[in-house]
């Protein structure tokens, strides 16, 4: 009887014993910091705060492949680094198809071509965003397009120059306003020009709203984009 005492006594210990080291493992292991991490031992690693949101037009940007141009002006906003956005816009007599690759975070390079009843047109721009706040976006753009006439042999160059500045309405820029003034040159002969554009929605189909004025004359378009990113 006293040997199967001391025997279950023994046991007793070597359980107690087994026990309180795997309580203490987890502890212990929880409190090693790994070979990169800085923290000292004994403390709790520092919680990386979560991302910052977006700005309104980088939303815009990133949702709409077509949210640096309305039908025929441009807007304040470049596409992002690295990305090649297409584009065709058609109206009364004539579509617009476009292609631009963001160059960096403030540039695009866009080439255009545009065909109607007898009248076409090919030309390239870039546009470089100076300005991008919370909402607010103001860019330069210049550009050349080669144009022709089936009733003229001639082919005419034009140059062109302009700011543009881009309002997001809200914080989901579920409205664009954008208002460009510029130069129009051709022939040694400058014009001056100015557009206003309201594009809206944040889906796939957005309605668009553009104005267009110079010198000779103005014209407008109301219409609608279909299509994302």
């Amino acid at each position: 009887t006293r040997g199967t005492g001391a025997a279950d006594v023994g046991r007793m210990r070597l359980v107690v014993i087994a026990v309180l080291a795997l309580l203490a493992l987890p502890r212990g292991v929880a409190a090693q910091p790994g070979p990169d991490d800085p923290t000292p031992p004994g403390l709790t690693p520092p919680i990386k705060p979560p991302p910052a949101p977006e700005s309104p037009p980088d939303l815009a940007d990133h949702r709409d492949a077509a949210a640096d141009r309305a039908f025929g002006s441009s807007t304040a906003l470049v596409v992002p680094r690295g990305t090649v956005d297409l584009s065709v816009r058609f109206g009364k007599g004539g579509l617009i198809g476009s292609a631009a690759v963001g160059l960096g975070s403030s540039a695009e390079l866009s080439a255009d071509l545009a065909g109607g009843d007898q009248v076409g047109m090919i030309g390239a721009a870039l546009k470089v965003a100076v300005v991008r706040e919370r909402a607010f976006g103001l860019a330069i753009e210049g550009g050349f397009h080669v144009g022709s006439n089936d009733s003229s042999q001639s082919e005419p160059t034009v140059w062109s120059g302009g700011v543009a500045a881009s309002l997001c309405t809200d914080e989901q820029c579920s409205a664009l306003l954008t208002g460009t003034v510029g130069t129009l040159a051709e022939s040694g002969q400058a014009t001056a020009y100015g557009t206003a554009s309201l594009l809206v929605g944040t889906g796939g189909f957005r309605p668009i709203l553009e104005v267009a004025a110079a010198s000779g004359g103005g014209l407008g378009f109301l219409g609608f984009r279909v299509g994302g990113r």
